[in-house]
This record gives structure tokens, sequence and C-alpha cells, in this order.
């Protein structure tokens, strides 16, 4: 939780002359506030978005890759020459 609270801190901080600690205790009282005020109905909801956002950005990345190397089989003839597809050695 705490990197979850730091690694924003640090873009914030990096564009502002406001220090990292300033921002932590700000978005402390946010994320509480948050959860206190929206219920467990409103967190729910954030993690739904964040899956959504991670699932569809994992999916652009190995579509946009695939489609740079040359396809899923050159991807697949790279990863068996490479020995990534060797599971149960």
């Amino acid at each position: 939780m705490g990197f979850q609270l730091y690694a924003p801190t640090i873009a914030l901080a990096s564009v502002t002359n406001i220090g990292v600690l300033t921002y932590i205790y700000i978005l402390g009282i946010i994320c509480t506030l948050y959860s206190a005020f929206g219920g467990i109905r409103a967190v729910i909801w954030t993690d739904v978005f964040q899956l959504s956002v991670m699932l569809i950005g994992s999916a652009l990345v190995t579509v946009v890759g695939c489609a740079q190397i040359g396809g899923i089989v050159k991807v697949l003839n790279i990863s068996s020459k490479g020995g990534r597809l060797d599971v149960f050695e």
C-alpha cells in the first residue's frame, strides 16, 4: 500500500514545488475519505476499472509487439528457439 501512495507523489513532486511528504499526506487523506464515504461499492468499481485498464493494456502490448516482430508465428518460433516454450523441463 505504501508504494501505491509513494509512486504518484514522485510524479507530482517532480512537476510542482510541493514536497513528496505533503503529497503522501494529501493522497492518503483522499484515499481514506474516498473509501470511507464511497464504501466498499466505490472501491469495487475502482478495482473493476483498474482491472479493465490492465487487461486492455496487456492485450494492446501483446498485439503491437507481435505485429512489430512479424506475427504470432515468428514470436512462437523465436520463443521455441530460446527454450521459453519448454514448460515441463
